[in-house]
């Protein structure tokens, strides 16, 4: 069994992007050599069993250019938004207009420092691709089967623990072993991204459906529910508003409400985070 420098290339990009990565973990660093590892040395032992040199080369080139090109998306994360691709991320392409989009990426790809990486990253690849000496391993393919095994039975056993002990996730190890692998990662942003906006949308078609028959959603709680007022503001913090004791007289009309009312009457909840606003308010309205 032969490894080449495109073996040594799908790690090696697995192993810098934690590098870039604000904030991380000694964990996060060796997890994705760890497993980005396992996972190409998994690819090359069953691509042995293809006969065909030429198919396994191309296979190879397929699995090495995807994997530079997520990384680039990765880099581009995370030098202007400080995070690598994440469901986060997609959960904000997803709740953004098209044309929004567009000029998003038509302002950020004008940035110098943005230019400066493109070229550099595609003249990596390019030279990667160009440079024809390559650096051959020849490993026996037995000691491959025999350490892949006990590879795959050691993250089982950690998978099924988590899946018995771990209430919170019981997927915890997997997905630390997708997310630690650029190209699978990718795919289980997008996934997990358009799971969760499908749950907020029927969250708001519930809340929704609730609302064109109050009467109704009444009588089959059996509750009595008071006039409330939900107020979503975006970058909007109780500390700069007149209702709850700044200074100047920024909320007139929320003044005038809870005069009203007696005073009182109003809870201020912070629910949004800077990473996850779109299912934190999707989450609380339902």
């Amino acid at each position: 069994m032969i490894l080449d420098k495109r073996f040594y290339i799908f790690i090696l990009i697995n192993a810098i992007i934690p590098l870039f990565t604000p904030f991380t973990k000694l964990s996060n660093y060796t997890r994705p050599v760890i497993y980005s590892f396992i996972f190409i040395l998994i690819i090359y032992f069953l691509l042995d069993f293809l006969k065909s040199k030429k198919w396994r080369c191309i296979i190879k080139n397929i699995i090495v250019l995807f994997c530079m090109i997520v990384g680039f998306i990765d880099l581009f994360c995370i030098v202007n938004f400080n995070t690598p691709i994440s469901p986060n991320i997609f959960d904000t392409i997803l709740a953004t207009q098209e044309n929004e989009i567009k000029n998003f990426l038509r302002f950020y790809l004008q940035i110098p420092t943005n230019i400066i990486l493109i070229i550099v990253y595609i003249g990596i690849c390019v030279a990667f691709f160009l440079i024809k000496k390559d650096f051959i391993l020849t490993i026996n393919k037995k000691f491959v089967g025999i350490f892949l095994a006990l590879a795959i039975i050691v993250l089982s056993i950690l998978a099924i623990k988590d899946y018995v002990k771990n209430e919170i996730n019981q997927f915890h190890t997997l997905e630390k072993l997708v997310q630690s692998i650029n190209i699978t990662n990718i795919f289980y942003s997008i996934i997990t991204s358009i799971v969760q906006t499908k749950k907020y949308q029927n969250y708001m078609k519930n809340i929704e459906s609730n609302l064109k028959n109050p009467k109704t959603y009444l009588l089959q709680n059996h509750a009595t529910i008071p006039n409330i007022v939900i107020i979503i503001g975006e970058s909007a913090s109780k500390d700069f508003m007149h209702i709850y004791g700044y200074d100047l007289e920024n909320t007139p009309h929320l003044d005038k409400a809870q005069a009203k009312v007696g005073g009182g009457g109003y809870l201020y909840l912070k629910m949004s985070s800077a990473q996850k606003p779109i299912p934190n308010k999707f989450s609380k309205l339902s």
